[in-house]
């Protein structure tokens, strides 16, 4: 399960993925960015995760930065 949550709001988005890699968690968050701006939250100011190899991939950095 990748999940994302708004710490304002506690609005959350989940997606049951197959694996955990990188481009993975990428293409998990470039949804959630437009699932949370269809719900009204355009900007995220940070993102907090557990660390793993996914999230400390250039593929999921690439999409933080974004």
């Amino acid at each position: 399960m990748h999940s994302a949550v708004d710490g304002f709001s506690r609005l959350s988005c989940t997606e049951p993925l197959s694996d955990e890699k990188g481009a993975t968690a990428a293409a998990f968050l470039a949804r959630a960015k437009v699932w949370f701006a269809a719900h009204g939250i355009f900007h995220i100011h940070r993102v907090l995760t557990d660390n793993g190899a996914c999230y400390r991939s250039g593929d999921f950095a690439r999409i933080v930065g974004n």
